[in-house]
């Protein structure tokens, strides 16, 4: 049986294959693909002239590759000049679609696509770029229609399943999202798409234990290395700085980049030596400044797992430490290809990766505490304060009075996505507003900027027993109008069991505290860390029960004036605590890394 071809536009979905190459130079560019590199493969096409000789099978390819690199506008050049070409249109238009999809310009990749499965219904390539076209543009039930049409068509194929995971997945359909990653890993099980999708979403339900985390996540980490030969590194090094590998696709504002931004100017050269990998495809103004703190850079998106690890290797790495986990834009493949002797698991993610190339996870003593060991396959190093430290927002305003005093009422916040919203969330909140009927609640969230997500959580909210005159809905909105909005909360309630990070950060700095529902693992301990680092014990609650008890007795007359103090000396206590000392975080980073290392290198079996 047929597999689709690996030199696809996008690892996500994929496109049609391309024609088969039947010459020296097309194959040698074939080959420069499936290996991963588009760069190579497009020398090799324009040395053979494929445009000026009007090469169909070549102009195919070499869209494919200019396409891969991100460069569309070539790309698209070149398969707008295929498609005068006779006979080119079925061919062209599945790839081209998609890639204007990518592209952002969804409109016209779906006239696009949806031409392309007029005129071959049944080629499967066009249909699923379709379903991806339409999962893009949220109209998820008619993706699901052609992506199952799909699924129908090529049974053999993962990747109809894996579509449809993320269909189920992007509605909040936890349960069948997850039947339809199984069914995916059932068929291949190298998926790394429904490999760390699954993984991930399992963290947005309370019925998934972290025993349960750690078993799947170990499962699925043996199944991608069994058939690769991780790279052998000499238990020896010349004396100098460390080379340390940060691998992600997040070096831009997002929680990733701001965790970074603070401390990576300030970490000593004389001992480390820091090059990023990058894997994203945005930049902005953060991503200018994280590069200027790092002494070497490289993109790698467009590279195939076994040449990013080449390259990554080639850079005599001694630690490289993955930002992603299972989070988007992941470089799982990599990663089980060991490219450097010590792989450290850190910041973008908080449960396992479950590889068995990955050596350690970093943690901190109350985000994982003494006994929890147990819950990662990884060997745990505790930072002595926090597993992270925040640059201070640039564009934060000033902190507020507490509203309360003046509107005469408690307002109860949420700024999280609202996955992390799950019904047991909704219930225990609708119990705090049970026991203070005065309280109103506000939830801003990017997905409220559409009606119909809007019209769905009111019902959820109902559901719960959250009447609409208790609730205000609001869509998300710049940064610095996000972080002004703390001007309108007293008091946040935390979701569980994915707590929130960044925001709880982000709102302790704008002087509002988070109530939070602890739980074992480093995720569900995540607002509680951040809270006992700033002495706000009294915010972390150990039962449901506890939860309300503690939202009533700061709500209470009491409670409020305490809070006002609290809220109006609360940016000095944060720019003092762990985790906004930048300089002290850099020292305990650099030295967690050079022990790390030290222990390869004496290679003893030894907890830290």
């Amino acid at each position: 049986m047929n597999r689709p071809s690996r030199h696809r536009l996008s690892v996500t979905h994929g496109p049609a294959p391309s024609p088969a190459p039947q010459r020296p130079p097309l194959e040698a560019a074939d080959a420069a693909l499936q290996s991963g590199r588009p760069d190579a493969a497009e020398r090799a096409l324009r040395q053979a002239d494929v445009i000026g000789r009007r090469d169909a099978v070549g102009m195919h390819l070499l869209a494919i590759a200019c396409a891969q690199q991100q460069r569309f506008a070539d790309a698209e050049s070149v398969w707008r000049e295929l498609l005068t070409l006779p006979g080119q249109e079925s061919r062209v238009l599945p790839n081209l679609g998609r890639m204007l999809e990518k592209a952002g310009r969804l409109d016209e990749a779906r006239e696009l696509l949806s031409r392309a499965v007029e005129l071959a219904p049944q080629d499967y390539t066009a249909r699923l770029n379709l379903g991806a076209c339409l999962h893009a543009l949220g109209r998820y039930a008619e993706a699901r229609e052609h992506t199952q049409e799909v699924a129908r068509l090529r049974p053999d194929l993962a990747q109809p399943w894996f579509n449809l995971g993320s269909l189920w997945q992007a509605e909040d359909r936890f349960a069948q999202a997850s039947r339809c990653y199984e069914q995916a890993l059932s068929i291949d099980p190298t998926h790394q798409g429904a490999i760390s999708n699954g993984l991930f979403l399992q963290h947005f339900l309370p019925e998934v234990t972290p025993a349960d985390r750690l078993r799947c996540a170990t499962e699925r980490g043996d199944a991608l290395c069994r058939h690769m030969a991780p790279k052998q590194h000499h238990r020896s090094r010349t004396p100098g700085p460390l080379r340390v590998g940060l691998l992600s696709a997040d070096f831009r504002a997002h929680s990733v980049g701001w965790f970074l931004a603070g401390f990576l100017p300030l970490l000593d050269p004389a001992l480390l030596r820091v090059t990023a990998f990058n894997n994203g495809t945005q930049s902005d103004a953060l991503t200018a400044r994280l590069r200027a703190a790092c002494d070497g850079w490289h993109d790698i998106h467009a590279l195939g797992d076994d040449a990013a690890a080449e390259l990554i290797a080639s850079h005599g790495m001694d630690l490289l430490v993955d930002l992603s986990g299972m989070t988007a834009g992941h470089r799982l493949g990599v990663l089980a290809r060991q490219p450097a002797p010590v792989q450290v698991n850190w910041l973008g993610y908080f449960g396992t990766s479950g590889l068995p190339t990955m050596h350690w996870v970093l943690a901190d003593p109350l985000c994982l505490p003494p006994g929890e060991e147990g819950l990662y396959r990884e060997r745990v190093w505790r930072l002595p304060h926090s597993r992270f430290c925040m640059a201070p927002p640039d564009d934060a305003p000033f902190v507020s009075a507490l509203p309360a005093l003046t509107k005469g009422h408690v307002t109860l916040g949420s700024f999280q996505e609202l996955a992390k919203l799950n019904d047991r969330v909704l219930s225990l909140w609708s119990r705090v507003l049970a026991a203070l009927p005065q309280a109103q609640l506000r939830i801003q969230s990017k997905r409220l900027s559409k009606p119909a997500e809007v019209a769905l959580m009111r019902e959820r909210l109902l559901a719960a027993g959250i009447t609409p005159d208790r609730c205000d809905l609001l869509p998300a909105t710049t940064r610095a109008d996000y972080l002004r909005a703390h001007h309108d909360v007293d008091f946040i309630l935390d979701s569980f069991p994915y707590t929130g990070g960044t925001t709880t950060t982000e709102a302790l700095w704008m002087g509002v505290p988070t109530l939070t529902l602890t739980s074992p693992g480093m995720l569900g301990r995540q607002g509680e860390a951040h809270l006992r680092n700033l002495g706000l014990d009294d915010w972390v609650a150990n039962s449901e029960t506890e939860f309300v008890e503690l939202a009533v007795r700061h709500a209470s007359p009491t409670g409020l004036q305490a809070l006002a103090t609290l809220r109006s000396g609360l940016r000095e206590r944060c720019r003092v605590s762990p985790l906004f000392d930048n300089v002290r975080f850099a020292a305990d980073w650099t030295q967690a890394l050079q022990a790390m290392h030290q222990s390869f290198l004496s290679n003893p079996p030894q907890e830290p």
